[in-house]
């Protein structure tokens, strides 16, 4: 349990949360990542050596890739991995330098909206749609994409968050 729940020295509210959540996320990416390898690797073998296909790893590899796709997604907002310009940035003094990750953080929040509520339709058309091969339904496949938005959400609340409550001058020494 302790792996899961580490000291946070003193960090509360939206941060302890995040934090905990990046933890999970982590341990599932790369379980996710594992069964993604084992049910390819399983798949070409069955496929070219025994020449049969199994329908329950037909639908586990898409499955597993879409869930890595957005959890992956959401721990590259938090460790700010995600596609950012900082041409603009780097010239900009410290106050408008804060302003500029503020409106950078609430573009992402507003990405993460808009893939919460795509993901809201798939979710409704994952209870009446089914795989072809297993009959199994899709929303296993279809819920990623509103639980990727919303940890998005989450992790870019964290970043306007702590660009509104630090000054410029606590923020550098933050991050070095």
């Amino acid at each position: 349990m302790s792996i899961l729940l580490p000291q946070f020295h003193g960090r509360c509210g939206m941060g302890r949360i995040a934090d905990i959540s990046e933890r999970v996320l982590n341990h599932l990416i790369v379980w996710c990542g594992i069964l993604l390898l084992a049910a390819l690797f399983i798949q070409v073998v069955n496929r070219y050596l025994l020449a049969l296909s199994w329908p329950f790893i037909q639908m586990l590899i898409p499955l597993c890739f879409v869930w890595l796709s957005m959890l992956g997604s959401a721990v590259a907002v938090r460790k700010k991995l995600h596609f950012d310009i900082d041409l603009i940035s780097g010239r900009l003094r410290p106050k408008a330098r804060r302003y500029y990750a503020m409106a950078i953080a609430l573009s992402i929040l507003l990405g993460g909206i808009i893939t919460v509520w795509g993901g809201v339709g798939l979710i409704k058309l994952g209870f009446v749609k089914t795989d072809p091969s297993t009959g199994a339904s899709m929303i296993y496949a279809y819920a990623s994409v509103f639980m990727g938005g919303v940890l998005i959400c989450l992790f870019a609340l964290e970043k306007f968050w702590n660009h509104w409550v630090h000054p410029p001058d606590s923020q550098e020494k933050a991050e070095t």
